[in-house]
């Protein structure tokens, strides 16, 4: 423990004090692990590869919910959904990419993209959860080989620990002509 901070069992009797040195260790705390340079995405995984899709461009995670097929509509728009009174477009990110679809299971989930002006969500196969790297970290991409290839929808790459976690964009999914031709 800092030497400077007093023991919280001695300010047991005086709560503004207590209070006081509370507030003091969590700003320390606070300032300590607010780190600029520390970049953090959402783990998740498409086939057998591993993404990292920036926090701020995902709005939720959830399970996969009843979906009503659009007739007509290309197959990787696998219907719409129901999410807390909004219309949601979901798209099988794999089949997307020219891959077989995405098989339901306890693991796939649904990711609603943080965009106020193209409501819509992917299916993934999982979620890991958050993932924070250093600035350090982060590497161009050359040459990524993955089934399904995403590689349009990529933008850069962490490594560590010998691990690559290609930097998945869900705004260039968004901006991407082949959802311009979903019906």
């Amino acid at each position: 423990m800092d030497a400077t901070h007093t023991p919280l069992r001695e300010l047991v009797e005086k709560p503004f004090e207590l209070l006081q040195e509370m507030e003091q260790r969590a700003t320390a705390r606070y300032a300590s692990v607010a780190d600029t340079s520390t970049w953090v995405g959402v783990g998740l995984r498409v086939g057998s590869q591993q993404y990292v899709v920036p926090r701020e461009q995902i709005r939720e995670v959830m399970k996969k919910p009843e979906l009503t097929r659009i007739p007509g509509a290309n197959p990787w728009l696998r219907g719409l959904a129901n999410v807390r009174g909004q219309l949601m477009p979901i798209v099988d990110l794999k089949m997307l990419c020219g891959a077989p679809a995405t098989l339901a299971d306890r693991q796939t989930r649904v990711v609603l993209v943080n965009d106020e002006q193209v409501p819509m969500a992917v299916i993934v196969d999982e979620v890991f959860g958050f993932r924070r790297f250093a600035a350090t970290e982060r590497q161009p991409l050359d040459d990524h080989q993955a089934q399904p290839d995403l590689s349009e929808f990529l933008d850069g790459a962490y490594r560590r620990d010998g691990a690559l976690w290609p930097v998945l964009s869900f705004f260039k999914v968004i901006q991407s002509s082949r959802l311009l031709s979903a019906v």
